[in-house]
C-alpha cells in the first residue's frame, strides 16, 4: 500500500450551478478534496453532490465566503458564481489568501473589467497575475459537463506541476491548451499529440 507524503490538493468551488455541480463530481473522482460554496440554498443542497464531496455549504452571503478558511499553496479556488458582482466579492477575498491556484470563469472582457477595479483598489500587478481568467483548456467545450472537463484538465495540470516541483522529478511536457495540429490540416500517421504524464509524489509503504 502506498501513502502519499504530500498533502492532497483541496479544491474550493464558489458557485454550485450546473458547471460547479459537474466540476465537483469530476474533481472528487480525480482525488481532489472538494468543497462547494454558494449563497443560493436551492443550489447548495447536499443531495445534488456525490458523497465524496467533502463539504456543501449554503452561505448567507458571499461577503465572508472565505473567512476562517485556510487556503495555502496546495489549495485551488475556482470562482463560478451566478453574476459578476459575486465573482468580484470572492475574488477580492481570494487575493488575500495564499491559495496556489485562483481561477475564475469568464471572458477576457470580464477579466479586464475586474482587473481595472482591482487596480483601483490598490491591488498590484503581481496580485492580478495570480488570477487565471478565462479558465479551462481550449477543447471547444460548450455544455456544462464539457466546460467542467476543460477546467478539471487545467486543475490536474497545475497539480501535476506542483507534485513535480516538490518531488524534484522533472515534469514531462505539459498538455498545450491548443492543438499542435492545424484544424485545416488532415491527420497523418506521423501526426503526434503532446501529452503530459502525472508525476506522483514520494510515498512510504505501509502494511496492507
Amino acid at each position: 500500500m502506498c501513502e502519499p507524503l504530500s498533502p492532497p490538493a483541496t479544491l474550493t468551488i464558489c458557485g454550485a450551478g450546473h458547471v460547479g455541480q459537474q466540476l465537483a463530481l469530476l474533481a472528487s473522482q480525480a482525488d481532489f478534496q472538494v468543497r462547494v460554496l454558494d449563497d443560493r440554498p436551492a443550489f447548495a443542497r447536499r443531495e445534488r453532490f456525490p458523497a465524496a464531496v467533502e463539504e456543501v455549504l449554503a452561505l448567507a452571503s458571499y461577503d465572508q465566503a472565505l473567512t476562517g478558511r485556510t487556503l495555502d499553496g496546495h489549495s485551488l479556488l475556482v470562482i463560478l458564481t451566478q453574476d459578476h458582482a459575486s465573482d468580484w466579492r470572492i475574488l477580492r477575498q481570494a487575493l488575500g489568501t495564499a491559495a496556489g491556484y485562483i481561477g475564475m470563469i469568464g471572458s477576457l472582457r470580464k477579466r479586464d473589467t475586474l482587473h481595472a477595479r482591482l487596480r483601483a483598489e490598490g491591488f498590484s500587478a503581481a496580485d492580478l497575475e495570480r488570477v487565471r481568467c478565462p479558465i479551462g483548456l481550449a477543447i471547444g467545450a460548450e455544455t456544462p459537463l464539457e466546460i467542467a472537463v476543460s477546467i478539471l484538465a487545467e486543475l490536474i495540470q497545475f497539480r501535476a506541476s506542483q507534485l513535480a516541483a516538490s518531488s524534484g522529478v522533472p515534469a514531462s511536457s505539459e498538455l498545450s491548451p491548443t492543438s499542435e495540429m492545424s484544424p485545416s490540416s488532415p491527420a497523418s500517421p506521423s501526426s503526434k499529440a503532446t501529452l503530459s504524464c502525472r508525476v506522483f509524489p514520494p510515498c512510504r509503504l505501509s502494511p496492507p
